[in-house]
């Protein structure tokens, strides 16, 4: 969880307000509602401070835990299966429409079809009139 919505969870779970929690730090509710947001980052000082006020290590506190978890997990069974759709999407898009492919049997009346397939996958570009990047690709 990242910085800002941890010390909105933290704060909340105490039933603190922005801007009591800011008359603890002697902060303005602006400088708190702005960590919040995203906006702004509290410096070393107020850091310390929050961590003290919310018996959280440092290291909890700033570090986004998930995102350290998510960057370092081999990739699952999805994210692989996506890689290997968006580069089946990249060599489609070379052999049609980017490298003037050849068309196909219309798929609806007065279409402009190209289509290419690798098994598992299948891809068509379909576009009306004379304008080629007026249509509609399907995967």
């Amino acid at each position: 969880m990242a910085l800002q919505k941890k010390l909105q969870t933290l704060r909340k779970q105490k039933g603190m307000t922005q801007e009591s929690l800011a008359e603890k730090l002697g902060i303005t509710r602006q400088a708190v509602a702005n960590w919040e947001m995203g906006l702004s980052c509290p410096d070393l000082e107020n850091l310390i401070q929050l961590s003290d006020l919310f018996h959280i290590s440092l290291d909890d506190f700033v570090r986004d835990r998930e995102q350290e978890i998510c960057s370092n997990h081999p990739p699952c069974k999805a994210e692989i299966e996506n890689e290997r759709a968006i580069e089946f999407l990249r060599r489609a898009k070379r052999s049609t429409y980017a490298g003037k492919g050849k068309e196909t049997i219309s798929s609806r009346p007065e279409s402009h079809d190209l289509e290419y397939c690798e098994e598992p996958f299948y891809y068509l570009d379909s576009y009306l009139g004379g304008e080629r990047f007026a249509g509609e690709e399907v995967l």
